[in-house]
């Protein structure tokens, strides 16, 4: 076995649960002599299909935890010394999602790479008068579950139980009514007040980003899209719609959907429904002469309070 401050950034410990016990190690040490059996149940969870997920016990000596990686959502038995440990588990299948501070149990965290607020729409930068100009744009997460517990004491067989929950609420939104969607090349969205980073621990969440969205065409002048993020932040939360109009002209229409989001009564399912703009009537195809995907020329043309 290799302890976690062996292990490079991208390297992991695999092992299937078929095992009965395995341990990688160095310099010819022993394997550890206690046999913990993970039993991961999915109660709060019943829909959740990790491909695998991580369990990273901590020892009451502040070493650098133990991490093993098992293949599945069922758990598996592992090797661990004589001893107790703290343990946090998480989905390892997050190939969108990056961590900080794995090697101290209560700061652990997850969060996501720097984004373009209009990256859905292949342009870098942003644009005078946007949300993003007063906080960081960040990427959305992949969907994560996780499981803590304070105390696992590691016997010569010994048995957890780990319940991991969803920490990453899934926000809907849907533009309904847009008029003359014929006339656009390209729609975008993004939204903000939502947490940069959270603690794998205590769901503890921190930061406040904006993250920008894909749409797609739902029919009846409708366009929507989905997301997940790392909770809920702040209470001020703007929707802006970014389109870019067959003749090359952009624009933004903004919504301010704090009530919604705020008095939504399940923050794990946000739904999110606003009444689309009317676009300037333009025949024809997308006019390549005058396209242009680069940051100027936006105009704010509307905001719905």
């Amino acid at each position: 076995m290799i302890a976690l401050k062996t292990i490079p950034p991208i390297a992991t410990i695999v092992m299937t649960a078929s095992m009965l016990s395995s341990c990688i190690y160095e310099d010819v040490i022993p394997c550890p002599p206690a046999s913990i059996t993970i039993l991961t149940e999915w109660q709060l969870a019943p829909d959740a299909d990790p491909e695998g997920m991580a369990y990273l016990f901590y020892p009451e000596s502040d070493d650098s935890p133990w991490r093993f990686d098992l293949r599945g959502r069922d758990g598996g038995t592992v090797g661990l010394s004589y001893g107790t440990y703290r343990m946090i588990a998480f989905n390892d299948d997050t190939s969108g999602v990056r961590f900080s501070d794995l090697d101290n149990f209560h700061e652990a965290s997850a969060y996501t790479r720097n984004a373009s607020l209009l990256e859905p729409l292949g342009i870098t930068g942003t644009f005078p008068g946007s949300v993003s100009e007063k906080m960081p744009v960040r990427l959305d997460p992949d969907i994560m579950w996780t499981a803590t517990s304070e105390h696992v004491n590691a016997t010569e067989r010994a048995t957890i139980v780990c319940t991991p929950k969803q920490i990453t609420p899934r926000i809907h939104v849907r533009f309904t009514d847009i008029v003359n969607p014929e006339s656009a090349h390209a729609f975008s969205a993004s939204l903000s007040g939502l947490a940069a980073s959270i603690k794998i621990a205590d769901s503890h969440i921190s930061g406040n980003v904006c993250q920008p969205m894909r749409l797609t065409y739902a029919g009846q002048g409708c366009f929507q899209g989905a997301f997940y993020c790392f909770g809920i932040s702040g209470q001020s939360h703007s929707l802006e719609l970014y389109v870019i109009l067959k003749d090359g002209r952009k624009m933004c229409y903004r919504y301010d959907v704090s009530d919604i989001i705020m008095e939504s009564a399940d923050q794990m399912n946000i739904f999110i429904s606003v009444k689309g703009p009317e676009l300037p009537k333009i025949s024809g195809k997308p006019d390549t002469g005058t396209f242009d995907v680069n940051v100027d020329g936006w105009n704010i043309v509307q905001i719905y309070l």
